[in-house]
């Protein structure tokens, strides 16, 4: 059996490379079309978008819905000015200091709850 994260890759590369119509609705395209009852099981998620990103509204949206489950206390939601699509790219050999800044933020929160879970 393939798990979640194959089935995912798999679409969103034949939904590029082989250009194939992919249905709206396909949340492993899109979490944010998900059904409610995935979004409860969302472990901690920890989000992040730069302002000028063209899925900017989509991951508000995204956050907005992710907080309205019983998980809601374990959602981070981060804004970044003036950062585009990509931008955890941009921060490595001496990039843009608010990639930087962005990529050592989510490195401290990977840390943070690799810890806790550990002493769980």
């Amino acid at each position: 059996m393939k798990c979640r994260a194959y089935r995912c890759s798999m679409r969103v590369l034949d939904a590029t490379v082989n250009a194939r119509c992919v249905s709206v609705g396909d949340f492993y395209l899109s979490p944010l079309v998900a059904p409610q009852s995935l979004l409860n099981e969302f472990p901690r998620t920890f989000l992040s978008v730069g302002d000028l990103d063209p899925l900017y509204d989509d991951a508000i949206a995204f956050a907005s819905r992710l907080a309205k489950t019983h998980a809601s206390s374990r959602i981070v939601f981060r804004v970044r000015k003036d950062l585009p699509h990509g931008y955890l790219h941009f921060g490595f050999r001496g990039g843009h200091s608010g990639c930087r800044a962005a990529v050592s933020q989510a490195g401290e929160w990977i840390r943070d709850v690799l810890t806790t879970e550990a002493e769980a």
